[in-house]
């Protein structure tokens, strides 16, 4: 396998539509990936973590079933939830959660496989 570029586009954070509840927090992220010089875009990844906590549980690729390198993925798409969310995910003044947070912020990763 030769090199894997990641074009992240779009995370939607803590939304009720993606499954988040009392317990649960569900975001997903959006991204093109592209391998051997072919592009898939309009890919995604759900992240799942207890309210409160900061252990993520990163979901399965959707949109792409080919050869991939899913750890280092999943590392970039943990890097990525963590760098435009923040560790934790959002609170507010009062410590009540914000929902439905969408973050526009573009960024590009590379890794092998």
């Amino acid at each position: 396998m030769g090199t894997t570029k990641v074009t992240f586009r779009k995370c939607i954070q803590d939304s009720v539509d993606y499954g988040s509840d009392d317990e649960h927090m569900v975001s997903a992220v959006f991204f093109d990936l592209e391998i051997n010089g072919q592009t898939h875009p309009d890919l995604s990844i759900q992240i799942r973590q207890i309210v409160g906590g900061s252990t993520l549980e990163i979901g399965d690729l959707r949109g792409y079933t080919g050869p991939l390198n899913r750890r280092a993925l999943h590392e970039a798409v943990e890097g990525y939830f963590r760098d435009v969310v923040g560790p934790q995910g959002l609170e507010d003044s009062a410590g009540g959660r914000m929902q439905n947070n969408v973050f526009l912020e573009e960024k590009t990763v590379e890794f092998e496989g």
